[in-house]
């Protein structure tokens, strides 16, 4: 059994009820929603690779990173990076054990990059914040 997860950047007029819509827009191949802002996801992944350690058989497309769980176990995990016109989007998936390793793997990175990650085995959102500086910097 595999995981997925899903990395977006929320846009200033994303309700939380969206997040579950939204995470099923993008898993139908849509690369749109209102609810999704634009940011580099290749950069993002990119980072991913450089900072994990990327397989030396991963593509760009997906790009395979080495997540470690808590007993030192490694597993490959793969990541897509997805843009539209107005939205983007990183989707992750990997070997089911291994869920909760990626996302402490990747959560620093989705923080610092004022992202959310989204779980939807359990429902769960990561860093959901609306936090916009370069909106209040041209207030």
């Amino acid at each position: 059994m595999s995981f997925d997860l899903a990395i977006w950047r929320r846009a200033p007029t994303a309700k939380t009820a969206m997040i579950v819509e939204v995470y099923d827009v993008l898993g139908d191949g849509e690369h749109e929603h209102p609810a999704v802002g634009m940011f580099d996801a290749q950069e993002f992944v990119t980072a991913a690779g450089e900072m994990f350690g990327r397989l030396p058989e991963s593509g760009e497309d997906p790009t395979q990173i080495y997540v470690a769980d808590d007993a030192g176990e490694v597993a490959s995990v793969s990541l897509w990076a997805w843009t539209g016109r107005t939205s983007a989007a990183v989707h992750v998936s990997g070997p089911f054990p291994w869920r909760r390793s990626a996302i402490g793997t990747l959560l620093p990175l989705v923080e610092a990059r004022n992202l959310m990650l989204y779980d939807p085995h359990f429902q769960t959102v990561y860093n959901n914040r609306r936090q916009y500086p370069e909106l209040r910097a041209e207030r």
